[in-house]
């Protein structure tokens, strides 16, 4: 049982502390547990708070007949003492005096105790009286302060630790060569997506990356799990310090690897093989059907350890959660891989929508990545010799093992990994057995799900979503209606590009598509014209416009004829 004691028994127990020759509180307590046993129980924590108050030193420390000299003198007055051993300026400071200097640390915007004593001791040298060292802060902080260095960083805004940290991106080019990148994370902002706040930093990539790779911006928008990756990969390269890599085990972050070999064939049935060689194993990636009924080809990996001769075992290869292993550009492969989003929305609509099951965003809202043939909408044949192209989707239960980035320089990769996922790791066997390869597009993809009758929504909500689709050739087009006098005119120059043709040639379907959107855009362009009758270039595309829709009407009436 506790009992409180009276001020006379407390003063006893201070002045028996303070008599004795106990190096700390926390031996002087226990030593008088023990001599006192339960009859008279002293807490240490109610013991440190009667030293508190008494304005008396938290430890004491009994080094010597100075040391005892100094702890009375602290005890005996309510301002700095400065004393002098063997030359050296020492100074003692009352336990109030050092409480208020953590505090003021704590409190202040500084990331950590270097930074906060660069800015204390901006006008003082080292004879001052208010002079303060590097290790006197520290050993303050950790005996009287509320957090560390580290939980300092944690408890404020967690992306502050990252402003003004470098970061190394690498990444392997539509070549097959490894490249990689240094920069500086200048700012972040909070951005509402779905209404999930996300956390969006910017990169300032350095002068010397730029010269050597003129394709990449001096400022990237960059998530935060790629930001932390990056900046605790630069850290690590550096050496300089382990704070990130501490302070990112709390955090969701992930980094890019390249291999440091890598080929990529087509083989006898002129599908791509792929061949990295990472840490000391062969990955290989065929393509073959999939596993999953009428999904027509996958991706399929299995790996060997190339130190390990046949028939011995050997640990397989195993990718960390966060590591996400480079398997090369999904796009752009040509120059008019990257269209204009009005461009792609209307060629997509003249091949039934089969496009957009081949499309990625851009770094750009304004551009898309479409890898699709301009006259027939399928997969062009240049994407079809790359191992990428041929990854399947996996079912909402599953957990995808391929995810899609960008790279600095704008281009879209599928990366081997697990970074969001309950799993701690992706093994990959190395016995021979073949592990086929997943992502996942998220909820943007539906439509094609739909169209491809594996969509995984509810009964009712599916049937609501496909009559929707039914309908959709209407109020798609609908979007003519904001179309300005460039994009009109951008679009009734794909469709010249598709009609006049010579080696190409166009479906009956895709021609009577195309008519139909043509005459739409020749009445926006003429509702612009009555608007402002100044753009004369938009007469010159009327004028083809209508000449092109002559064309393809004779044409559609040959072929009905036919």
């Amino acid at each position: 049982p506790y009992s409180r004691r009276s001020e006379e028994e407390k003063r006893r127990i201070l002045e028996e502390f303070k008599k004795g020759s106990h190096s700390n509180v926390s031996e002087f307590v226990r030593a008088w547990n023990k001599k006192k046993g339960q009859s008279d129980y002293l807490i240490y924590e109610t013991f440190r708070y009667w030293l508190k108050n008494d304005e008396i030193r938290c430890e004491k420390k009994s080094l010597g007949e100075g040391s005892k000299r100094r702890l009375s003198q602290a005890e005996n007055s309510a301002t700095m003492t400065t004393y002098t051993v063997e030359g050296s300026v020492r100074r003692h400071r009352t336990i109030d005096m050092k409480r208020q200097i953590v505090k003021e640390y704590e409190a202040s915007g500084f990331k950590n105790e270097r930074q906060f004593l660069k800015f204390w001791n901006r006008d003082k040298t080292d004879d001052d009286e208010d002079y303060l060292c590097y290790q006197t802060l520290r050993r303050w902080v950790k005996r009287l302060g509320t957090c560390t260095s580290e939980t300092k960083l944690m408890d404020r805004d967690e992306t502050e630790p990252l402003v003004s940290r470098g970061i190394c991106e690498e990444w392997t080019d539509v070549n097959g060569c490894n490249k990689v990148s240094y920069g500086t994370i200048t700012k972040f902002e909070e951005k509402d997506e779905d209404e999930v706040k996300n956390i969006v930093f910017t990169v300032k990539y350095m002068d010397e990356s730029r010269a050597l790779m003129s394709t990449i911006p001096e400022f990237r928008k960059l998530k935060s799990e790629l930001a932390w990756g990056g900046c605790v990969k630069f850290e690590r390269e550096q050496k300089t310090s382990d704070t990130l890599e501490k302070l990112a085990e709390h955090r969701t972050c992930s980094h890019w690897i390249t291999p440091i070999m890598r080929n990529e064939e087509l083989d006898d049935r002129s599908l791509p093989q792929l061949t990295l060689v990472i840490r000391g194993f062969k990955l290989v990636f065929s393509v073959r059907d999939s596993t999953i009924p009428n999904a027509g080809k996958g991706v399929f990996v299995k790996g060997s350890n190339i130190f390990v001769s046949d028939g011995m075992k050997s640990s397989p290869f195993v990718l960390n959660k966060g590591e996400l292993l480079d398997l090369g550009i999904y796009a752009p492969f040509r120059a008019e891989d990257k269209k204009e989003e009005h461009v792609f929305f209307m060629k997509n609509f003249i091949h039934s929508f089969i496009c957009e099951e081949w499309t990625f965003n851009t770094d750009h809202s304004d551009t898309v990545f479409d890898i699709t043939d301009d006259w027939t909408g399928e997969i062009h044949d240049l994407a079809r010799q790359h191992v990428p192209a041929y990854i399947n989707e996996c079912s909402s239960s599953e957990t995808p093992t391929i995810r899609a980035e960008h790279d600095p320089e704008g281009n879209v990769h599928y990366l081997l990994g697990i970074v969001d996922a309950d799993a701690e790791k992706l093994t990959i066997p190395v016995d021979g057995t073949e592990l086929e390869l997943f992502i996942n597009y998220g909820p943007l993809y539906e439509n094609v799900r739909l169209r491809k009758l594996y969509s995984e929504l509810p009964l009712d909500e599916k049937k609501q979503r496909l009559k929707k689709l039914e309908d959709e050739d209407n109020e798609y087009l609908g979007e003519i209606d904001d179309f300005s006098g460039e994009t009109v005119a951008d679009c009734v120059a794909f469709i010249e590009k598709l009609v006049s043709s010579e080696t190409q040639s166009l479906s009956r379907t895709v021609k009577q598509r195309s008519l139909r959107i043509l005459r739409l855009l020749v009445k926006k362009a003429k509702t612009l014209l009555d608007e402002d009758a100044d753009q004369e270039g938009l007469k010159t595309v009327i004028v083809m416009a209508e000449s092109l829709c002559i064309e393809l009407a004779m044409d559609c009436v040959w072929n009905t004829v036919a």
